[in-house]
């Protein structure tokens, strides 16, 4: 039974990291094209990009689950929480427009 259960949580975890890769296309993207580079998929309901902008660290995490899908965004020591960030503009908005 703990198998099954643990093999349900693999699945969802895995539906929801496909649904941020299409909802949020545009935006990865644009990361990317920046300069953030992509952590591996882990086994979590997420996906991260790690970089530097404007000279400061950076984490952009694009999260789903049962609170909805949702950006998490980390610079010097600043933590936001937003709606899912899913195309070019809001991207650029997040981090502050160009470099």
């Amino acid at each position: 039974m703990f198998g099954l259960a643990v093999l349900a949580v693999y699945m969802f975890n895995r539906l929801w990291q496909r649904s941020l890769l299409v909802d949020a296309a545009s935006a990865m993207e644009t990361a990317a094209a920046l300069g953030l580079v992509f952590d591996p998929l882990g086994f979590g309901p997420r996906v991260r990009a790690v970089g530097v902008w404007s000279g400061e660290p950076v984490v952009v995490t694009w999260a789903g689950g049962v609170l909805g899908s949702r950006t998490l965004f980390s610079q010097a020591g600043y933590r936001s929480v937003h709606r899912l960030i899913g195309t070019e503009d809001e991207m650029r908005g997040l981090l502050g427009g160009e470099e």
